[in-house]
C-alpha cells in the first residue's frame, strides 16, 4: 500500500513539473514543442504521449501502430497493400512447416483437455 502512495505521489509531482514546464515555456509552435521534449524526462515524455493519444482520439483521429494515419482513399488502401506484399515472409518455409504442425498439436492438446474439463464439471452438478 504505501508502495503504491510513493509511486502515484511520484507520478503527480512528475506531472505537476512537467504542466510547469509545458506553461513556464509558453509553446505555440510545433518546432518549440518538438525543441522542449528532449528536456522532459521519460515520465513526462510517457505523458505527453498519453495526452497526443487521447487527443487523437477525442478528434477521431486514429492511427497504425506506425504512427501514420489509417489509408482513407482506395489509392491509399492500394499503395498499403503493395507495400505490404512487398515485405519478406516473416517466417522461412522449416518454421512455418513447425509452426503448423504445433498448431495442430496444440488444438488436439486443448480439444483433450476441454473433453476432460467438461467431464469434470458435470460430475458437480451429479
Amino acid at each position: 500500500m504505501l508502495n503504491g502512495r510513493i509511486r502515484a505521489a511520484s507520478l503527480q509531482s512528475a506531472l505537476a513539473a512537467f504542466l510547469r514546464r509545458w506553461y513556464a515555456l509558453s509553446m505555440s509552435t510545433l518546432a518549440e514543442i518538438e525543441a522542449a521534449l528532449p528536456s522532459l524526462s521519460p515520465e513526462e515524455l510517457a505523458q505527453v504521449e498519453s495526452t497526443l493519444r487521447r487527443l487523437q482520439r477525442e478528434h477521431g483521429f486514429e492511427t497504425r501502430f506506425d504512427g501514420q494515419p489509417w489509408p482513407t482513399t482506395p489509392r491509399e488502401v492500394t499503395a498499403l497493400l503493395a507495400e505490404l506484399d512487398s515485405l519478406p515472409p516473416l517466417l522461412n518455409p522449416e518454421e512455418a512447416e513447425r509452426l503448423d504442425a504445433w498448431r495442430a498439436e496444440e488444438k488436439r492438446r486443448q480439444k483433450a483437455l476441454s473433453a476432460a474439463a467438461n467431464e469434470d464439471a458435470s460430475r458437480l452438478f451429479e
